[in-house]
């Protein structure tokens, strides 16, 4: 008696890797790129916010006028980029 042989399909697994949560702050951070996966730390460049809007009407207020706000990065938010790919990564934003 001959055995009959059936070919079977071969399985296709698929993996998606995971998403770090990083959580970002005001000083560059230690990552892994979304856009092109190596590790790095990010760039931050500082751009003024909301707080920092708040800060200097509070001085305009009480002072007239004040360069203070102009010149503390603690009241900007912190933009935080990939040095390789340049690309957008997220933002701290003071409250």
């Amino acid at each position: 008696m001959q055995q009959i042989v059936q070919p079977v399909a071969p399985q296709v697994v698929v993996v998606q890797p995971q998403q770090m949560l990083v959580l970002l702050d005001d000083t560059p951070t230690a990552t892994v790129c979304k856009y092109c996966n190596k590790s790095i730390i990010t760039n931050v460049k500082y751009k003024s916010g909301s707080l920092f809007l708040i800060v200097c009407l509070f001085y305009r207020l009480i002072c007239g006028f004040c360069l203070i706000p102009f010149c503390v990065r603690g009241f900007k938010d912190a933009h935080h980029s990939c040095p390789y790919c340049h690309k957008h990564l997220g933002i701290y934003t003071r409250k």
